[in-house]
């Protein structure tokens, strides 16, 4: 009786062994759904559909490292359960299923070439939120979105600054990038001098320069009506490439006033008219002017008219007795 239940036990035992075998062995389809390669039974497989036993095993680094591009996933869609599953960890699947990482950021190759300015990366999270990061911008994956350099001074040394203007790139793809700027030098002036710089007059003083800036130094300049400042500079003439010294040195010179000399022309018409005789009865009238005496001999005329009268008066009178 009792090896009649063993035999059972040992039967009942075999059937349970074949039957989690088969279970075991069972074949499941699964649908990768994702434009990334993820790892099934520590295979590396592209989307598609494959056939596997069961169980299988599913697993996909939380950063997905391509030659262009790095992927950060947070979870694991399984379909048709619709359920998440943390990416932290390998994941056994033991029914037929479609597996798709879910809330992934993307994050993009830049090919930078330039100094380690300050950038402003602003993107969309997986999350639906957006996001802002401060970065030392070199070569690197950042998050799809925008990298704005803002307008900034990089200092090199005491004599050498880069100018960096504003600048914007939209990351959604592997992207090379050179960074513009200007390189700015120091130049050393010992006095403020009146200069031609870059075409227009003005007064060179010490401070930086952008590389390129073309310089003439004036030699000489009014100052005053007799007055000229003379000026030797070393260099002269010069175009910015490198920090600099340039030593002026000035003299004035006084001069004396020129005098300004007043040119008479006298210009002669003659005009020569040839006609056939005519003739001509010409009737000449000549004024003479008269000239007005001065008042006092009109004064000494009536005078004298008046005196006259008398003696012809006294004369008449004596004739008279």
């Amino acid at each position: 009786m009792t090896s009649m239940k063993l035999n059972k036990v040992l039967a009942l035992a075999g059937g349970l062994l074949l039957l989690l075998s088969l279970v075991t062995l069972a074949t499941l389809q699964i649908t990768v759904k994702t434009p990334y390669p993820i790892y099934i039974n520590g295979t590396l497989y592209l989307p598609g559909t494959y056939t596997f036993n069961s169980p299988v095993v599913i697993w996909m680094p939380q950063y997905y490292n391509a030659s262009t591009y790095l992927v950060h996933c947070y979870y694991y869609l399984v379909m048709p359960a619709e359920l998440y599953y943390p990416n932290i960890a390998p994941l056994v699947i033991n029914y037929n299923a479609t597996v798709e990482p879910a809330y992934c950021q993307v994050y993009w190759l830049l090919q930078y070439v330039g100094f380690p300015v300050t950038a402003y990366v602003t993107y969309v999270t997986p999350f639906r939120q957006t996001a802002v990061e401060r970065v030392a911008l070199q070569t690197g994956y950042y998050p799809q979105g925008v990298i704005t350099i803002p307008e900034q001074v990089y200092i090199i040394n005491s004599t050498t600054e880069v100018y960096v203007p504003r600048q914007v790139i939209n990351l959604t793809g592997l992207t090379p990038y050179t960074l513009g700027y200007t390189y700015y030098y120091y130049v050393s002036v010992n006095q403020p001098v009146p200069a031609v710089i870059n075409g227009k007059s003005g007064i060179l003083t010490s401070g930086f320069y952008p590389v390129g800036t073309t310089v003439t130094i004036n030699s000489s300049e009014v100052v005053g009506p007799t007055a000229v400042l003379e000026i030797t500079a070393v260099p002269q003439v010069f175009t910015v490439s490198g920090p600099m010294t340039v030593k002026v040195s000035t003299k004035l010179v006084y001069t004396a006033p020129t005098a300004t000399a007043i040119t008479t022309t006298t210009v002669t018409s003659t005009t020569t008219v040839t006609a056939t005789p005519t003739p001509i009865t010409v009737t000449t009238t000549i004024t003479t002017p008269v000239v007005k005496p001065p008042v006092w001999m009109m004064a000494l005329l009536i005078t004298l008219a008046v005196l006259l009268a008398v003696v012809i008066a006294l004369y008449v009178a004596e004739k008279a007795s």
